[in-house]
Parts: structure tokens; sequence; C-alpha cells
């Protein structure tokens, strides 16, 4: 009788941890698909950015040609400077 226990109980514990084990398979993979995501997603945010900057810089460009009041010429600009300030702000900053 003690060792039919026995046999259940390492029967049991061998189940136990084939399940832990699984479920820690999962919570990894889970976690790879989330960083794979936020990736792209930083990435995409990288590209729209820059694309807007550049587009910022030939529109001043652009205005500079049509000899555009100076008032115009600033606001495209500004765009992308406060945005860059921004990036170099946000890496110096410790995260919490």
């Amino acid at each position: 009788m003690a060792e039919q226990e026995q046999r259940h109980r390492m029967d049991m514990d061998a189940k136990a941890l084939e399940d832990d084990q699984a479920y820690r398979a999962a919570v990894l993979e889970s976690h790879k698909e989330n960083a794979a995501a936020m990736f792209r997603s930083d990435m995409l945010g990288q590209w729209m950015g820059g694309g807007i900057a550049v587009a910022c810089v030939a529109g001043a460009i652009y205005s500079v040609e049509l000899h555009a009041q100076w008032p115009v010429i600033a606001a495209f600009l500004s765009l992308p400077v406060a945005a860059i300030i921004k990036a170099v702000r946000s890496m110096n900053k410790p995260k919490p």
C-alpha cells in the first residue's frame, strides 16, 4: 500500500513538474512575441518620425524657394528640432 502511495505521489510530482515546464515555456514564448511586437512598433515609430522630420525640412526648404516669410519657415523647422530635443532629453533620464 505504501509503495502504491509513493508511486502515485511520484507520478503526481512528475506531472506537476511537466505542467510547470509547459507553463514556463508558454510564458517565455508569450514574452518573445511581446518583445518582437514592441520592436516592430518602435521601428515603425522611428520611421514615421523620421519621415515627418524630413517632410518638415523639405517644406522649410520649399518655403525658402518661394520666398515665404520667416515665421512659415520657423514653423516648419520647429517640429523636427523639438522632437530631437525631446528625444535627447528622454535618453538621459533614468528609467524607473
